[in-house]
């Protein structure tokens, strides 16, 4: 973990004795925690680590985590007073940085009245730091993306007349863990004009003849998947064919122009030009987001995006056509960018003639 602490120091635009990464209670965790600890297993509330410019760092855990800390100097605390004595005994008239974006506004005004000084934000070299994955985490990535890719090959054979959304819900959920995966979020099973709804989860509603969009994710060792894939059950409409392949041309546009030196923001404008000259309006979301630790794991694929593209970092590409009252389409699929351009990790079918049940 030595080489991703330095990294975040390098990113860091202040002069910095140390870093605390604090963890709060459930669900306010702070992922960097785990980034820069590798830690696998266990939840680390109320726990920190203290990271150093030469690479080190030091954990203070509580005794319920301490069998999940492995090959790292740590210190056990007994309880908060017990903590907040070494906090002080360690940092108080040191030049700290914190990660405002994971930091709740409790332990921010506790953090600073325990350490009596200033505290510096960080946040954007922790950002920065975690968009690049390296090695380790691109091969959990591509693990989440296996289990994913598995399933979505599958779903076709779930579908039959008037099965509810929940229950192929609930078979996604099963079918990850049953590969030894968790999830990364709650999927979207969304049947007829619920999937004119990107964020819609799923209901009651019975499958018959229309679309039938799945978006879903695994997540394995803390690394995060997300993939979509839109069918139609029954004979399609010459309207769902034109959606689908406009979607799936909008794709290609992206992962033709994705490489090293590309602005994020031109990959986006590039792919909503194509499906808004098609004649359907502008995307209402992102073209895709960074995916890691978090399935949102910093960035975006927009055009308020001022970030360049490199090498190591790992997008979900998912533009989208919605129509109210009829359905939408959204195929979506996670990559890591190569020296090259792009390599796609979600392999899974998602040519329309394969789409059709």
């Amino acid at each position: 973990m030595e080489k991703r602490i330095k990294k975040i120091f390098g990113y860091a635009r202040h002069d910095l004795d140390a870093i605390v990464i604090k963890n709060s209670t459930a669900p306010f965790i702070d992922l960097s925690f785990f980034y820069v600890t590798g830690f696998e297993k266990g939840l680390f509330e109320q726990c920190m680590v203290f990271l150093y410019p030469d690479g080190d760092m030091e954990v203070l855990t509580s005794q319920i985590e301490k069998e999940n800390v492995e090959k790292t100097q740590f210190e056990v605390f007994e309880n908060k007073a017990h903590r907040d004595d070494m906090l002080r005994k360690r940092l108080r008239g040191k030049k700290i940085g914190v990660n405002f974006s994971c930091l709740s506004h409790e332990d921010f005004i506790e953090l600073k009245k325990i350490i009596c000084q200033d505290l510096t934000d960080i946040r954007h070299a922790v950002q920065h730091a975690r968009l690049v994955k390296d090695n380790k985490e691109i091969k959990y990535i591509k693990k989440a993306c296996k289990i994913s890719s598995d399933i979505a090959n599958g779903i076709g054979s779930l579908l039959n007349d008037e099965i509810p959304e929940h229950e192929i819900a609930s078979e996604i959920v099963y079918q990850i863990h049953q590969q030894g995966g968790s999830m990364a979020f709650d999927p979207i099973v969304a049947f007829g004009k619920n999937a004119a709804y990107p964020h819609y989860s799923y209901g009651k509603k019975k499958l018959t003849r229309g679309p039938a969009l799945f978006d879903f994710g695994a997540k394995y060792k803390r690394y995060c998947s997300d993939i979509t894939r839109t069918f139609y059950y029954g004979n399609p409409p010459t309207k769902f064919l034109k959606m689908y392949k406009v979607v799936l041309d909008a794709q290609q546009v992206a992962l033709d122009l994705i490489k090293p030196g590309v602005p994020m923001a031109k990959v986006h404008d590039e792919v909503n030009a194509f499906i808004r000259n098609k004649g359907f309006g502008n995307i209402i979301h992102s073209t895709g987001h960074s995916l890691g630790l978090a399935v949102h794991d910093g960035c975006v694929l927009h055009n308020r995006s001022q970030m360049i593209l490199s090498e190591g970092m790992v997008f979900t590409i998912e533009p989208g056509i919605y129509i109210p009252g009829f359905g939408g389409v959204r195929i979506e699929d996670d990559i890591v960018v190569t020296k090259e351009g792009v390599e796609v990790l979600t392999i899974a079918h998602r040519d329309c003639a394969r789409m059709i049940v």
